[in-house]
């Protein structure tokens, strides 16, 4: 049984002041914000009986996303989501969008989701499902089993065919929403943060030469 903890994801300015004053009793774990990788693998591990996060992390789509997994996974049900807000207090989490099941991340163009041993282009992503397009037929109400797999993991799932419709253009395709039916959170998650579009627009930024 992994000994109680806190997991702390903030910018140095506001978890600095929260851990100085004594706030949190306890081991309490520290990460950036642009660690989510390695917090959600210590969250997965040492199933925390807090997890803090930096509110302006907590409102991006990344952060939601994050959130999203955590709550998602049964084995951190007992774990509690709470804001650290600019002043340094703590409140507890709410859902900024509540007529969503869960936020969805845009993926980078090429990457693919196999349905049914068939190659499909994914278009967003969430924990508990996927939009793809694909030249394959796609009918709604069916059971299908996927694939995500990128060069660092491959994760299956069972899913359905949650819809879809006929889009015609120079090339006619299927688009579609797929519902997991048995998801991993974490590994969907990290999926995600590996192969989110804002990744490929900040690399292509980076390697862009100078006008």
């Amino acid at each position: 049984m992994p000994e109680p903890c806190k997991v702390l994801i903030s910018s140095r300015q506001l978890s600095s002041p929260l851990i100085e004053r004594g706030e949190l009793q306890g081991e309490v774990l520290t990460f950036g914000v642009s660690e989510p990788l390695r917090a959600l693998e210590t969250i997965t591990t040492r199933h925390p009986e807090m997890i803090l996060l930096d509110h302006k992390f907590a409102a991006s789509e990344r952060g939601l996303a994050f959130i999203e997994g955590i709550q998602a996974d049964p084995k951190l049900e007992g774990s509690a989501v709470l804001l650290v807000l600019d002043d340094g207090t703590v409140s507890r989490y709410t859902t900024l969008h509540p007529d969503r099941r869960a936020p969805r991340i845009r993926i980078a163009a090429g990457r693919q989701l196999v349905v049914d041993g068939k190659d499909a282009d994914l278009v967003d992503l969430s924990v508990l499902g996927a939009q793809v397009v694909s030249v394959t037929a796609l009918r709604p109400g069916k059971a299908v089993r996927v694939v995500l797999r990128d060069d660092s993991d491959e994760v299956k799932m069972n899913a359905e065919i949650a819809w879809a419709r006929y889009e015609i253009s120079k090339k006619p395709y299927y688009r579609a929403g797929i519902m997991f039916k048995d998801p991993d959170p974490a590994a969907v998650l990290r999926y995600c943060t590996r192969n989110a579009a804002e990744n490929q627009a900040r690399s292509s930024t980076l390697a862009a030469p100078p006008v």
